[in-house]
């Protein structure tokens, strides 16, 4: 890390960690070890995945925590990760999906493939589909943050209930697989 872009990441995440322990009337020296904990993350994080601190603390001013998981990849060369946060107003916990592409070049396949995903992200999310919300991209840098919708996939949701509802699971599911193909017949032809 650059001298500079690391003192501005010490001095936010010492100011925003002593609000929130203030608030909650820790020691000085609780603080101290937490402010820490935080900074070391937060430092972690710069160089795991370089410029996430800058475009989260561009979104969320004043939230980020350092927090960052590694989450389970599939056979692509993204990564992904979970972000931890803490709203500014009473320290509730929230998080993000930081989506990471590969180094290459702007033209490279990894960066047209993100373009594409988010043009079919906003063609879904007009057609009023719930799918995770685009909070801020970076596509120069490789950085995509999206809404954390957590990890039940829908097989676990239909194995955790009892057979008798896996019919009616099924169906939602078809129902929606044939309002996305009305969807798109629908608006065929207009831009993304």
């Amino acid at each position: 890390l650059e001298h500079a872009r690391l003192e501005r990441t010490c001095a936010r995440e010492l100011e925003q960690q002593r609000g929130v322990l203030c608030a909650h009337e820790v020691s000085h020296e609780q603080q101290t070890i937490a402010c820490a904990r935080a900074l070391l993350h937060a430092v972690i994080m710069s160089e795991t995945v370089p410029h996430l601190p800058e475009l989260l603390d561009a979104k969320f001013p004043g939230r980020f925590t350092g927090s960052l998981v590694r989450l389970k990849g599939d056979a692509s060369t993204r990564s992904y990760y979970r972000v931890e946060m803490r709203s500014p107003v009473g320290g509730q916990r929230e998080t993000v999906i930081a989506m990471h592409l590969p180094d290459e070049p702007d033209d490279g396949p990894m960066r047209v493939q993100a373009r594409a995903f988010i043009d079919v992200q906003r063609f879904l999310e007009r057609g009023q589909f719930a799918v995770p919300r685009v909070y801020a991209e970076d596509i120069a840098h490789g950085l995509i943050l999206l809404e954390d919708l957590g990890d039940e996939t829908f097989e676990q949701r239909v194995l955790a209930r009892p057979e008798a509802e896996w019919p009616e699971n099924y169906g939602v599911a078809i129902d929606l697989l044939a309002r996305l193909h009305q969807y798109a017949a629908d608006t065929r032809g207009e831009a993304a």
